[in-house]
């Protein structure tokens, strides 16, 4: 499987040039979703499906975000389950060509670990990889390597993320995250409007940013290859699709880094829901973990104290303006 998932890049980049001579890669051909889809989303998921389900003796269930599930035997009982992202940072791709990258990724699941309800735990994976389009480069790992590879295309050999600098102190303030999910719904942070006066609270990852040195490259995929490659030592996000998360969990786990959420729990044992949404995800070693995790905990009690000032304001103006109808009723 390792060397069908490094030839399935090598064809995904030859193709990736190919869409850029000939035609519109970054043309938008679905409008009506929130998410950005691209030609190069259609047609890049197109091969990487075929390259990895045919030409094999193996019974695969592949599963990406544009195309569906689909698989290459019929009945069930499949021996991989694969997980793909036909192109992360597909706004990149539609806007920012030759600037900021854009990836695909492909996790394979052991199908014999599959569980009874259907559904696989993060750490079942075999391999994972990914492929950075603008630099030429893939990131490669399986369960146990305890490191991630980077391979350029065209040259031979390989960059082990062990041969980065192992003493990360100038790396311990980089953190990645999704800063523009912070933006959704165009609000400034995640709290929700409970205060009828008040349109939103801080973020609750509001005192990360104002410690850590925060990187969004606008693909996550490639944030998660340069936390397995040791160029991040830290990622936190909330409200993350789930499709993407097994690759930076792999990522980390092979870096020798935990993936937790919020409160602390480890992604080890968690079923994987490739549609799932609004994850919360803490990645980085104990200490880093520990730290986002207090400043998380602050804010939450912060935005509390805010909303409950707020809350008890808006209720006294609610007992005025009660007060007052009162009075004008009785002068009536």
């Amino acid at each position: 499987m390792r060397s069908k998932i490094i030839n399935t890049f090598n064809k995904a980049i030859e193709h990736d040039e190919a869409l850029k001579d000939g035609k519109s890669l970054s043309e938008r051909v679905i409008g009506d979703k929130a998410d950005v889809v691209t030609a190069g989303d259609i047609e890049i998921g197109d091969l990487i499906i075929k390259c990895l389900t045919e030409d094999t003796d193996k019974k695969i269930v592949i599963e990406s975000e544009e195309h569906g599930k689909e698989q290459n035997f019929d009945g069930e009982g499949e021996e991989y389950y694969i997980a793909i992202d036909d192109i992360d940072g597909s706004n990149n791709l539609r806007v920012g060509t030759g600037l900021v990258p854009y990836s695909s990724m492909i996790v394979v699941f052991d199908g014999s670990k599959k569980r009874p309800d259907g559904t696989y735990s993060y750490d079942d994976y075999l391999y994972a990889a990914c492929i950075d389009y603008e630099h030429k480069r893939l990131y490669y790992t399986e369960k146990g390597m305890g490191h991630v590879e980077e391979h350029t295309y065209g040259k031979p050999g390989c960059k082990l993320s062990t041969e980065n600098v192992q003493d990360n102190s100038n790396l311990a303030l980089t953190l990645s995250t999704d800063v523009v999910s912070t933006q959704r719904g165009g609000a400034t942070g995640y709290a929700a409007k409970e205060v009828d006066d008040v349109s939103v609270l801080p973020s609750e990852l509001d005192g990360v940013y104002k410690t850590f040195a925060i990187v969004d490259s606008g693909c996550s995929v490639f944030e998660y290859a340069m936390i397995g490659m040791g160029i991040r030592n830290g990622y936190v996000s909330k409200g993350k699709k789930e499709h993407e998360l097994p690759l930076l969990y792999a990522f980390a786990k092979e870096a020798g880094l935990d993936m937790v959420d919020f409160d602390g729990h480890s992604y080890k044992d968690k079923s994987y829901d490739f549609k799932g949404k609004d994850a919360e995800v803490i990645v980085g070693n104990e200490s880093v973990i520990e730290k986002i995790k207090l400043l998380i905990t602050k804010q939450k009690l912060a935005n509390k104290k805010i909303n409950d000032m707020l809350q008890k304001y808006v209720d006294s103006q609610k007992k005025e303006k009660n007060t007052e109808k009162g009075h004008e009723t009785r002068e009536d």
